[in-house]
């Protein structure tokens, strides 16, 4: 995946239905535009214009509109492809996860 992401430009995740996606989390990860659909996973992870871009499902003029978006202003797309990468590493990372868990546990113990 690291291979397909590093020649990417965006990540597209149209999906009608979306658990999590991790696919979201990777791309975030490696520095992309990430442009999916307000469904599931991704409207939890990604901020609308902030660490992304959220669009209704079954929407192809909404992708192509956000594509676009990307396309004609380099400078924001390269902003919030640098704020997803941060959000990421902070909420996902492999210290975030132990604090929650550790978070977790003293809560239990409580």
């Amino acid at each position: 995946m690291p291979a397909v992401l590093h020649i990417a430009d965006y990540v597209l995740v149209p999906s009608w239905q979306e658990p999590f996606g991790l696919v979201v989390i990777e791309a975030m990860a490696a520095g992309k535009v990430v442009i999916a659909t307000n469904v599931g996973g991704p409207s939890e992870v990604i901020r609308d214009g902030e660490t992304g871009f959220l669009i209704s499902p079954h929407s192809g003029d909404a992708i192509a509109a956000a594509v676009v978006r990307c396309i004609q202003q380099p400078a924001q797309a390269s902003q919030i492809a640098r704020a997803a990468q941060r959000d990421v590493a902070q909420r996902f990372s492999l210290d975030a996860f132990a604090g929650a868990l550790i978070r977790v546990y003293a809560s239990a113990m409580a």
